[in-house]
This record gives C-alpha cells, structure tokens and sequence, in this order.
C-alpha cells in the first residue's frame, strides 16, 4: 500500500534515541574507547569514538538496526549537536556488538574541519554545546542520539590519552610544549610495497585498514610499530608492522629547547583490490 504524503512526511521524521546506558570508557594499549547503547529493541543502537592519540579526531562506529544497510555506496552525515555543521563521512559496514555497524573510514572532528590548526582547536565550550548526535544514511530515517553535553565525556577521553602516552614511554609534558613533531623524511607511500601483502589474502583480494604507530628515536629511527587497530589477522599486521620499521625514517621531535626527544608518529594504511596500497 502506496504511503499518503503525511504518512511520508511522519516516515522522515528523525527517530530519537535516549541513552540505554552510561558512558562507558576503556582504555587500551594503544586507544581510548567511549561506548554508550542507545534505544532498545529493535531500535537499539550503540555509539563508539575511539582516538589513538592526543588530537581531537576520532574513528567513530555507529551499530544497529536503524542504521543497517547493505550498501555502503549510500551517504553518511552526521552532525553534532545543532552548531556543527552537516558533516559526510566515507564508512565501511562491519559489525560491533553483534549489530550491523558503519565504522568510518577517516577520523572525524566534530566540526568537519578537516586539517588542524591553532586557529581551530576546539575549546570545552564547543564539546560543551554538543548534546545529541544527529546520523543520516541515504533515505533511511534520520536518527537522532540523545547524547548529552559532550565536556564530560570528551574530558575523561583526554584524561585517558595522557595515561595512554605515559604507557608509551612518552614525557607528556615535554611534548606539550615541543615546538616541533616527528616528520617522515620522503615519500610515506614507499614505506609499504605490494610484495608486503600476504601472497594468500592478495590471492583472495582481501582489503584491510590497518591504523599504527611508530616509536620515534631521537635520532629519528623508528624503534617499535603498534598495531592501534585492524582489520586483519595476526599476520596481515606482522607484515605492515616489519615493513615500516625496514623503511620508515624521520627527522626527530624537538622540544622547547629545540632538542631532539623521543616521540611517536602515527598514521593509517589502506590495501584496497586495485590500489593495494595507501598510507595516510
């Protein structure tokens, strides 16, 4: 039966969520993880932002039914809170806590800028305004999570961080006024070659998203890799992880003296089917 253009106008309506949950942090080896459920039955969904570093992006996944498509050629925007900007996120689908999930692809900041600087940072007011999220997926009907304001949340996810970097072995301190980062030296796509790709999973064009970190020697070597998060198996990770180390070289963080110290680069490589690889 053909839909009456109310009954149309109703079916666009924005679905709105209440929390299910509190928030819930969980910190990592290598990552701070927010996750809090939203609705219930068959309307359940859950909110994860996840950051791998000191840096206001974050990889964000959305689970549920009221997001579940079969199709990840169809647009997802999001907007957080009512003065953020409508923002299109690239997403691969995937799934968490046994929900169909749109996991995004980049990190996202939370008003769509997409390169950082001093004149963008983001103050607590501007978390503060955030207090629902609002995602839309092609035509299906806009979601609206009722998040709350974002400064606690957003506050405990730095507090996490600074833990997460003294794990590391990082000075917290001396990097917050270190007036220069680890940059790579050369083309960042070499590091990674196509003859690095596991000969079986080439074979099957299996894609992966693997995010990393290096340690960064004063002298500008790279010492460890991390695997932050993947896609793949053990191997897979191995692989990228042997590779980066052979190849990648930087000139060294400095510190308010100009020093060098020992720091971290972190970054993200995609294999894809026709374009196997790409760091980013």
């Amino acid at each position: 039966m053909a839909l009456s253009w109310p009954q149309l106008a109703f079916a666009k309506e924005p679905l709105h969520l209440k929390p299910a949950s509190k928030w819930v942090m969980r910190h990592q080896d290598d990552s701070c993880r927010l996750v809090r459920l939203f609705g219930e039955d068959e309307n359940k969904m859950m909110l994860v932002l996840t950051r791998f570093g000191p840096t206001a992006r974050f990889r964000m996944t959305l689970a549920g039914e009221p997001v579940r498509i079969h199709s990840d050629k169809r647009p997802l925007k999001v907007q957080f809170g009512a003065h953020e900007t409508e923002q299109r996120v690239p997403y691969a689908l995937g799934e968490a806590g046994g929900l169909p999930a749109l996991v995004a692809i980049k990190q996202v900041r939370i008003d769509g800028v997409a390169k950082a600087t001093k004149a963008n940072r983001l103050s607590k007011s501007r978390y503060a305004a955030v207090e629902f999220l609002k995602v839309r997926v092609g035509q299906k009907r806009p979601v609206i999570l009722e998040t709350g304001s974002f400064k606690g949340p957003i506050g405990a996810m730095h507090a996490c961080v600074r833990e997460m970097m003294a794990d590391w072995g990082i000075d917290v301190e001396r990097h917050k006024t270190r007036t220069e980062r680890a940059r790579p030296i050369g083309n960042v796509e070499n590091w990674i070659r196509d003859d690095d790709y596991p000969a079986g999973m080439l074979k099957q064009k299996q894609p992966a998203m693997i995010n990393f970190r290096l340690s960064v020697s004063e002298k500008g070597k790279a010492t460890a890799c991390h695997i932050q998060q993947t896609t793949r198996p053990q191997k897979f990770d191995d692989a990228v992880c042997n590779a980066l180390i052979r190849r990648a070289s930087f000139t060294p963080a400095l510190d308010a003296d100009g020093k060098p110290m020992a720091s971290y680069w972190r970054s993200q490589v995609r294999f894809a089917m026709k374009q196997m690889r790409k760091i980013r």
